[in-house]
């Protein structure tokens, strides 16, 4: 869609500037978006195995202790 008024507005037609504007700021905000959700999906998934390790640890360091004891 972009691409499409991008050429509509260099062969000249009548699409005001300001469309082509928004149109170009749209897509940078969704495009920000997107990257800022992958970024926030990998943050909570680096989390998850954090948890994860942390919680396996600590059973393993349980499990030991009682079979020390």
């Amino acid at each position: 869609m972009v691409q499409s008024v991008w050429g509509q507005a260099k062969r000249g037609g009548n699409l005001p500037r300001a469309v082509l504007c928004c149109a170009v700021l749209c897509c940078a905000v969704l495009c920000c978006a997107v990257l800022c959700c992958a970024v926030l999906c990998c943050a909570v998934l680096c989390c998850a195995v954090l948890c994860c390790l942390i919680i396996s640890h600590s059973v393993f360091l349980v499990k030991s202790f009682i079979t020390y004891i």
